[in-house]
């Protein structure tokens, strides 16, 4: 059987490189890595911070195409949905499938996960979320099943600053339980797995504060090798 055509969204963290593990898993020919760019409106629209041009060399550090998207209004409106699927549809040649690592639990988020799909199989597109309904904690337990390897860049709350820079543990994992987060108060790098012949060295940060208690690492070098 011919391997399914798949594009992957990817941030660099997580959630996407799960997907991304996932996809390969299920025998799908990867045709590219998508991001979404949200240019100096990045951190408002996603809660994290902007890494467009270290996924670009990573990508092409590992063999994968890499696509970008310019975001400029909000990502959940049909317009946004439809222009997504259009930029799959007509950049990538062949396309089938969109996967995504996204994890959300409500309800009114599950409603936006089914407009979805119908917006995108009007042109032939499956989008697959093989993460959906998985809580935060499951989908850290993953990382070392699978052999990921992932840095904490972004946190919501002075009381988890002090995990910024650091990998996913036993004591991170007893904090984010007492918070009973969904996961979108932490946003991570990915800097080593089985993908990926070359991994990430991350050089220096500084940190920046956002207006909602939240704070992350900008990354201001880095290496991929």
């Amino acid at each position: 059987m011919k391997p399914i055509k798949a594009v992957v969204m990817y941030s660099g963290g997580k959630d996407g490189h799960l997907a991304l593990l996932r996809a390969l898993d299920d025998g799908a020919e990867i045709a590219g890595l998508l991001y979404l760019d949200g240019g100096r409106k990045h951190f408002e629209l996603f809660h994290d911070s902007r890494k467009a041009d270290l996924v670009r060399e990573l990508a092409r550090a590992n063999g994968y195409k890499f696509y970008r998207v310019k975001v400029r209004e909000e990502i959940k409106s049909d317009a946004f949905l439809e222009f997504l699927r259009d930029f799959v549809v007509e950049k990538v040649g062949g396309a089938e499938a969109l996967y995504m690592g996204i994890t959300d639990e409500l309800p009114e988020e599950n409603s936006m996960h089914e407009r979805m799909e119908k917006i995108f199989r009007k042109r032939g597109l499956r989008c697959v979320f093989p993460l959906l309904n998985l809580t935060f904690s499951q989908v850290l337990a993953e990382l070392p099943q699978k052999k990921v390897k992932a840095v904490i860049m972004g946190a919501v709350g002075p009381d988890s600053y002090g995990f910024l820079g650091k990998t996913p543990d036993k004591a991170f994992l007893r904090h984010a339980a007492k918070l009973k987060c969904d996961g979108n108060q932490f946003q991570t790098l990915v800097v080593a797995s089985p993908a990926f012949k070359a991994g990430v060295r991350i050089k220096k940060t500084r940190p920046v504060d956002t207006p909602e208690e939240g704070r992350y690492l900008e990354l201001l070098d880095w290496e991929v090798g």
